[in-house]
């Protein structure tokens, strides 16, 4: 592979590299928002007695005798309706029951005498029906009453599975959707350590962590090539940041009820953390003390930008653990400094894209 191509090479790869571990994040947390936002239900069929009309009622007479003690059993006081077996075959509107005594509504609590309780000694000899009324007020659970509706009838297995999936009874880390990058409502380890957006964040980042060692390579290669054979200790700290992230993702979501073991992968997270910054350090420090012999090659203003973000990145880091060591802050502080400061070290990946230039000009080796 000639200069050219290793270094259009290492464009691509920087920015899938800042892409993937970007939507790691950002995919996790969507489809986490998705899943406790999902409000469609399998609510009850009415259409097998009622047609999807405003007003529409039906009456069920209830057989409340001696025999069975008044409907005392919770299977006779009313006409237990079946559940739709789809999402698109719900009931459009939302249905009302009572209980119909000479022409006059009652609630339950009105005429049983409490929850598994017969019938009031009063009503024992009236006829009662079990009436269902179509309400004029549509069903928001209902999925025809939204513009996924539209969508469903495309592509109904991804709207199925969905709510199979939900009622599975799978934990998610929030119960409601969050921002946790503003409101930090949970960190990023209790997120995505859960099914199924485990799923999501582990393909992403395992991708990330191939590209990552690729990008490091390139970045020695580049370097030996265009300036010296003189070892990269960049190119080190880079690989060991891939190995710590890699086992940190391995790792993630091992239920191990062992102190040992959690404080192993804190070390991990830590030590990525810092191999990471270290290697970005010097990497940008290299860039800069050699930018006249890269300027063929590299926007110098990219290069020079990444040394003010490096300077930022260094100064936030040691600000933030001098402040988690003399300050107990609230957890919701702590989660948003660590989604922000996670999400902000991949703008290097970013810089690294649009730091090299696009030219079809030969570049020439070092010799």
């Amino acid at each position: 592979m000639n200069l050219e191509k290793r270094i259009h090479s290492q464009r691509l790869i920087s920015f899938f590299l800042f892409l993937s571990a970007s939507l790691a994040l950002l995919a996790s947390l969507w489809v986490n928002n998705y899943l406790v936002s999902f409000k469609f239900i399998y609510g009850p069929d009415g259409n097998y007695y009622l047609s999807e009309t405003p007003g529409e009622t039906r009456d069920f007479l209830l057989d409340c005798n001696l025999e069975n003690n008044y409907c005392q059993n919770e299977e006779t006081k009313d006409i237990k309706l079946k559940k739709n077996t789809s999402l698109g075959s719900c009931f459009k509107y939302k249905l009302n029951f009572n209980y119909q005594i000479d022409g006059k509504a009652y609630d339950y609590k009105e005429i049983f005498q409490g929850l598994h309780q017969s019938l009031k000694t009063e009503f024992r000899s009236k006829k009662i029906f079990y009436r269902i009324t179509v309400a004029n007020l549509e069903d928001i659970k209902c999925i025809k009453n939204d513009d996924a509706f539209k969508y469903y009838k495309i592509f109904p297995i991804f709207y199925e599975s969905i709510i199979k999936l939900i009622n599975s009874g799978i934990s998610l880390g929030s119960a409601t959707k969050v921002n946790p990058f503003l409101y930090g409502e949970l960190s990023i380890s209790n997120m995505v350590k859960r099914f199924p957006v485990n799923l999501v964040f582990k393909s992403l980042l395992y991708i990330s962590v191939i590209l990552m060692i690729f990008y490091w390579i390139n970045y020695n290669y580049l370097f030996k090539q265009l300036i010296s054979d003189k070892k990269n200790y960049f190119f080190i700290f880079g690989l060991g940041s891939a190995i710590f992230l890699f086992l940190h993702v391995l790792f993630l979501g091992w239920d191990i009820q062992n102190e040992i073991f959690k404080d192993i992968r804190r070390i991990i997270i830590v030590f990525f953390i810092i191999f990471e910054v270290i290697a970005q350090v010097l990497l940008s420090m290299a860039l800069y003390k050699n930018i006249n012999s890269l300027i063929k090659f590299c926007h110098v203003y990219i290069i020079k930008f990444k040394i003010f973000f490096v300077s930022i990145v260094i100064f936030l880091t040691l600000f933030v653990l001098v402040l988690l060591i003399f300050k107990d802050l609230p957890d919701e502080i702590d989660y948003i400094l660590e989604w922000n400061y996670f999400l902000g070290l991949l703008f290097f990946y970013l810089l690294s894209s649009l730091m090299f230039k696009r030219t079809n000009t030969q570049w020439k080796v070092r010799k």
